[in-house]
């Protein structure tokens, strides 16, 4: 079956003096049999022309709403259930019309989970893709054309002789389209629960986060990484600096030495998030996925090719200022909501549990904390888990501490685990 799907690729810029290499997101077609094979489809127009002052994170953003819509007009030709898409058998995209953005619309608002501000976004890049569409001539119906106005500028109260032209959103106050969206507020609804805490997160999951993050935010996902396999805190993160980091390869383990740089990092600039809680020398962060060396040698290599007005500062912002505690936060959760919205798409279970679970930079803590308990990490010679073996991989002040970081889920799957072996043993032996 044909799909589409954004996709980042290495490109040549040649307008310039010299060739450029740069990255740029494009839209592929492919078969879902056989999805190493791939080819671009003219729809990048839309991204590479339309939107290209736009960042590579939004082009992406933008791109995965329009190929989830595509994907979805697909799906209803290929069952052939709902005769308004019947046109798209003979036309293609030359018989999309509003109505099956409405329906689209519709469909994902219901069985998506999600928010009345994502649904919004989403709908309106689609509408914008039409514009785009009316403009090539492909869209050309009435039901498919976005209409325009000219409003009046007003200047002190005063209109001016020029106005500006603004697009009619095809939804608006028009009873021809029934469209469902999610409520603004559901949490002013009757019955609406709180979300929890997220306190773990899959395997599978968290290291495609980090996969996620080299590609579209360079700028942190090493720091994710250093969370996620040494659970360190926010503020950890942005204290480091070159001198702190000590790769031992053999030992697959890099060393970190967590010191509060407030004042030489970030002067008067420096927030709560910022702050570190405990200092310490030595602390682990461990090669779990095998790519932890490749992350920091990618990052810094990423780091050598900025500019940075301070040297020996690990993390820097766009301005080559060292980062502080806020904006790695807001970067985290810009990579936070585009993770999502990839997983939408590719792993839309797991998107639900994410999006149903309130969670920031924190959970890489949790994930390092319940990831060393499954792998048997925090066991003393007596094969129990030892919270001070935990306390010390954590780097925390106090046993008590750790405690409040376990998933009981994870302990009773590595205690779990721990019987199994025992129990096997047990049967070879006899």
């Amino acid at each position: 079956m044909i799909r589409y799907r954004p996709k980042e690729i290495l490109t040549t810029d040649l307008s310039g003096y010299k060739p450029k290499k740069k990255r740029e997101v494009i839209i592929i077609k492919y078969d879902t049999n056989n999805e190493d094979v791939w080819i671009p489809s003219q729809l990048s127009d839309y991204l590479h022309v339309y939107k290209s002052e736009k960042s590579n994170n939004t082009k992406f953003s933008m791109g995965y709403a329009i190929c989830e819509f595509i994907n979805y007009t697909l799906e209803q030709v290929e069952k052939g259930e709902n005769k308004d898409f019947e046109i798209l058998k003979e036309k293609g995209f030359y018989g999309l019309n509003f109505k099956h953005v409405a329906e689209y619309i519709t469909y994902i608002s219901k069985y998506n989970n999600l928010s009345y501000t994502t649904v919004r976004r989403k709908e309106n890049v689609i509408i914008d893709f039409f514009k785009f569409l009316n403009q090539k001539n492909i869209l050309t119906d009435k039901d498919a054309t976005v209409e325009r106005k000219l409003i009046q500028i007003k200047r002190n109260g005063h209109s001016t002789r020029k106005g500006m032209y603004v697009s009619i959103h095809p939804f608006d106050n028009n009873p021809k389209y029934k469209v469902y969206r999610p409520a603004k507020n559901p949490s002013s609804q009757d019955g609406e629960k709180k979300k929890a805490p997220l306190k773990d997160m899959n395997e599978e999951v968290w290291m495609l986060m980090l996969e996620f993050a080299e590609e579209r935010y360079p700028d942190i996902a090493f720091g994710v990484a250093l969370q996620c396999m040494g659970g360190l805190r926010l503020g950890d993160v942005v204290n480091l600096t070159i001198d702190d980091v000590k790769a031992v390869k053999e030992q697959h383990v890099i060393y970190l030495n967590i010191e509060d740089r407030q004042i030489e990092l970030f002067g008067k600039k420096s927030c709560k998030k910022s702050e570190v809680k405990t200092v310490r020398e030595n602390q682990p962060v461990f090669n779990f996925n095998g790519e932890l060396f490749k992350s920091m040698d990618k990052y810094m290599n990423y780091l050598n090719r900025q500019k940075r007005n301070n040297k020996n500062a690990l993390f820097i912002n766009s301005h080559g200022n060292p980062m502080t505690g806020n904006t790695y936060e807001q970067r985290f959760q810009k990579l936070k909501a585009d993770f999502i919205d990839f997983l939408e798409y590719s792993k839309p279970t797991e998107a639900y549990v994410l999006k149903e679970h309130t969670w920031a930079t924190h959970i890489g803590r949790h994930i390092f904390t319940n990831f060393i308990i499954r792998k048997g990490l925090t066991q003393n010679s007596m094969g129990e888990h030892d919270p001070k073996i935990l306390s010390a991989l954590r780097g925390d002040k106090s046993i008590a501490s750790a405690l409040t970081y376990i998933n009981p889920v994870a302990l009773v799957e590595s205690v779990t685990e721990i019987i199994s072996q025992i129990s096997k043993a047990s049967k070879e032996r006899g």
